[in-house]
């Protein structure tokens, strides 16, 4: 809604509208037709609550060199889509030139909390980075990407039995709580993650299950715990409704396994795979550090409607003054021996060590040392340098 849940912002609110809506979004219909119904009802509302109308014609062109092969024409993005920077070749050469308009503008923001709304810092990114799963190219619906799924549903009115042992972030102890017995959920979506766990970090760090945990702290301790949520109004009330579906987690290290158990449904049972999915960008240690910028530190903001209301920064991990600042937040956890073992300990299992701690700590600083940036993923290029004056 217009505002974004900033308190500071005007808010527009419409109680039948958000109804509806949320309907839309959880899956709390029984049918594809009940589904068309609710949308039908919404863009109604929506029409005649408008305080604009806009009429756009799209005339989307792309221009491809006629030897250029590997290409996909994406049926929504076109030649942006996320295969085509990691597939796009010239036969008999092995480098590849690509121009696009800006590398940077003021709305350019490389933080995968609040950040990338624009297409200059997206369409870089996606090369770098793995999605867990993504939306084929051609009909939409959710496909696995680097980590392949089964799902198991019993809706849209049954209960799958939750396993005791799986767990979920309780804000209020600052901790994983294990679920315990008698637990239902909707589905249940087990995720493939051995194409993630022992492979490498571009600072050549291994991802790990913390890593995966901490990602998952980051976005329930944002959305629950309500001196964040109240910093981030914006960021905490477009995850909420997500999480709010999320009844639990259980990791089979053995099969290198995520069972994701989850109170949604949908008629195509791809969608509650991309319902479940949430994804991880960076390594822990960087994680922790814009953490403690934004909620401990208080100098950077994740959200523009944040970083306006508090006059500070937007976090932007490409930018030196930025990185140099996030360097300096892993310097303070490497000079005090900084390890939050509730973020990685599961029951009586803890997936990180104050050792691996910092070896990632000293990891992380030759890499912001050495490329004047922050952004360290997992795709199939690296970000080597980013020049916002030099464009």
């Amino acid at each position: 809604m217009p505002g974004w849940a900033e308190t500071t912002f005007w808010n527009y609110r419409n109680d039948t509208l958000d109804e509806i809506t949320q309907r839309i979004y959880n899956g709390n219909f029984s049918s594809k037709a009940e589904r068309d119904s609710l949308y039908r009802r919404a863009v109604e509302m929506c029409i005649l609550e408008g305080v604009r109308t806009w009429v756009a014609t799209r005339l989307d062109s792309y221009a491809l060199r006629a030897d250029i092969r590997g290409y996909t024409n994406d049926v929504g993005a076109g030649l942006r889509a996320i295969w085509n920077l990691r597939e796009l070749n010239i036969p008999g050469r092995n480098t590849l030139n690509i121009g696009h308009l800006w590398v940077y503008t003021a709305r350019t923001v490389w933080n995968q909390v609040g950040g990338f709304q624009d297409v200059y810092s997206v369409d870089v990114m996606y090369s770098t980075w793995d999605p867990m799963t993504w939306f084929h190219p051609f009909n939409g619906i959710p496909i696995p990407f680097r980590a392949s799924f089964d799902v198991q549903t019993a809706g849209p009115t049954g209960k799958l039995d939750v396993p005791p042992d799986a767990f979920i972030w309780d804000a209020s102890t600052a901790s994983w709580k294990l679920v315990g017995p008698g637990v239902k959920a909707t589905s249940k979506v087990v995720f493939d993650m051995s194409n993630y766990i022992g492979a490498r970090w571009h600072h050549n760090i291994t991802i790990s299950w913390a890593d995966v945990l901490a990602q998952l702290y980051q976005s329930f301790d944002i959305a629950y715990n309500s001196s964040k949520a109240t910093s981030e109004s914006a960021v905490a009330s477009l995850l909420k409704p997500t999480l709010d579906t999320i009844v639990g987690f259980r990791i089979d290290e053995a099969s290198k396994r995520l069972e994701v158990y989850l109170n949604y449904w949908h008629f195509e049972s791809a969608y509650i795979a991309s319902f479940a999915t949430i994804n991880f960008y960076l390594p822990y240690e960087i994680v922790l550090a814009e953490d403690y910028l934004v909620f401990t530190k208080g100098s950077y903001a994740y959200s523009s409607s944040a970083a306006t209301a508090k006059k500070v920064p937007q976090l932007n991990l490409v930018l030196s003054g930025h990185a140099a600042d996030i360097a300096s937040a892993i310097q303070g956890f490497l000079s005090t021996n900084y390890f939050p073992a509730n973020i990685f300990t599961v029951g009586d299992k803890s997936y990180a060590t104050p050792s691996d701690a910092a070896t990632r700590y000293r990891a992380a600083l030759t890499w912001i040392s050495a490329h004047g940036h922050a952004w360290i993923s997992d795709g199939p290029y690296m970000l080597d340098r980013f020049s916002a004056e030099g464009q």
